[in-house]
């Protein structure tokens, strides 16, 4: 896995804004994803192994810029770029506009130019 520099993220395969936190999978069924799941398949992780996965510490490795190892318990643990992506994507009462500047503000702050398409 490689930590990226650059991240585009399809609108029409973007699921954000969920009613139900639990609702939103890193990829789910319908082939929709987070913000967090395009990152995770950019960093090289597969499709089969982030499926109906809802945070990045529920992998079983590590995804540089996501998740990291914790050799207190052996577990994942979601990096603090994670916690505050996560409320951001999900987030039901933010604009579809304020929501992009937003991520694009964060993810440049972690050193990522991230961008939208479609």
């Amino acid at each position: 896995m490689k930590k990226i520099k650059e991240l585009v993220i399809d609108r029409s395969k973007w699921k954000r804004g969920s009613p139900n936190a639990h609702d939103t999978y890193l990829l789910d069924d319908d082939g929709k994803m987070c913000c967090l799941g395009f990152y995770a398949l950019a960093c090289g992780a597969d499709e089969e192994s982030i499926l109906n996965r809802g945070e990045p510490d529920g992998l079983e490795f590590e995804i540089p810029g996501l998740s990291y190892g914790y050799e207190e318990t052996g577990g994942i643990r979601n990096t603090s770029f994670t916690a505050m992506a996560i409320p951001i994507n999900d987030r039901k009462t933010m604009g579809e506009a304020e929501r992009e500047e937003v991520l694009i503000r964060l993810f440049k702050e972690d050193g990522i130019d991230l961008t939208f398409e479609g």
